[in-house]
Parts: C-alpha cells; sequence; structure tokens
C-alpha cells in the first residue's frame, strides 16, 4: 500500500488536473463567444463615465 500511494495520488492529482483545464477550456470558449459583447458594454459604460467627467471638469 506504501508502494501504490504515491502512484494514486499522481493519478488522482491528474485526473483533477485533466478536470480542472477541461473546466477552464469549456470557461474560455464561453468567454471568447461572449467576449466581444461583454468588452463592447465595458467600453460603453467607461465611455459614458470618461464622457461624464469631461462634462464635470468644463462645468468647474
Amino acid at each position: 500500500a506504501i508502494a501504490t500511494a504515491p502512484a494514486i495520488t499522481d493519478l488522482i492529482i491528474n485526473n483533477n488536473l485533466f478536470f480542472i483545464t477541461e473546466h477552464i477550456r469549456d470557461i474560455w470558449q464561453f468567454k471568447m463567444t461572449r467576449l466581444p459583447l461583454i468588452t463592447r458594454s465595458i467600453q460603453i459604460i467607461f465611455s459614458y463615465f470618461q464622457g461624464r467627467l469631461f462634462i464635470d471638469r468644463i462645468l468647474i
């Protein structure tokens, strides 16, 4: 049992890493499909706030 323990832990770790990497890949693919929409909305929000700051600077 002592001899096989490292092998078992290696198997568990590798298995977990495989599942984690698969999960990350799924998330990444989801993000890549949704990324343009998210970045566009962030740009809109950011430009809105920059416009607000610009207007506030003009008024002050």
